[in-house]
């Protein structure tokens, strides 16, 4: 798998953090695609990369961010990740 543009990594989970935070519900892929301007599959592709890291649950449907975590621990963890690689 090739590695991850952290720019866009970011975006998408600020999005969705975000989204959350303002509408009590997480986005929908769609609705990433149209606050990010990322294409629907990159968003799809990197969503599964978030899911298969543990910091969401997604189903190639649904986004669930852990209510508990921030974008701060999410961050954290990844740093955490990239570190031990």
């Amino acid at each position: 798998m090739r590695k991850k543009n952290p720019e866009l990594y970011q975006a998408i989970k600020t999005y969705v953090e975000r989204h959350y935070e303002k509408d009590g519900r997480s986005p929908t892929v769609r609705e990433i695609e149209a606050g990010t301007g990322i294409t629907r599959p990159t968003v799809q592709r990197y969503l599964t990369a978030m899911r298969e890291s543990g910091e969401i649950e997604y189903n190639g449907v649904s986004v669930i961010i852990p209510r508990r975590e921030c974008i701060q621990t999410l961050n954290r963890k990844l740093r955490q990740k990239r570190a031990q690689n």
